[in-house]
């Protein structure tokens, strides 16, 4: 692992404006649950490409992973506004409502998925489970 970030390091010396070695980055970071370093090139990543909805999602699941709820939920709604289609944010999104306890809203993002073909026997569990608690 270290040997990976000392090269995604020399990428960015290399090219400082792509943003993709910063994103590699944050990824290598997120797996060694290493957050608020993740955290920082999640923010070089947005600055450098303010209009991809990667760059929001990627920083929604480590804010969540350090139990920002707010900001997470926050990054997941910019996600969605640049790419309202996206479904892997959707499902993501329903997920931390589900941990929040929310469950009419996480059960509305998973149909919001289901309505735009996201198809998985996770997605089908998910929506059983939340539909359960929302009827209990």
């Amino acid at each position: 692992m270290a040997e990976a970030s000392i090269c995604f390091t020399k990428a960015i010396i290399l090219n400082p404006s792509d943003y993709r070695s910063y994103y590699r980055k944050t990824k290598l970071f997120t797996g060694m649950k290493m957050f608020e370093q993740a955290l920082e090139f999640c923010d070089e990543v947005i600055a450098l490409k303010p209009k991809i909805s990667k760059s929001y999602s990627n920083k929604a699941t480590v804010l969540s992973r350090v139990k920002k709820v707010p900001q997470a939920l926050a990054h997941y709604d910019k996600a969605l506004k640049l790419d309202p289609n996206n479904l892997n944010v959707l499902y993501l999104k329903g997920c931390l409502l589900e941990d929040q306890k929310e469950f009419k809203a996480a059960l509305s993002c998973i149909d919001d998925a289901l309505e735009l073909g996201f198809r998985s026997d996770g997605i089908f569990r998910l929506r059983e489970r939340l539909t359960k608690k929302i009827i209990l």
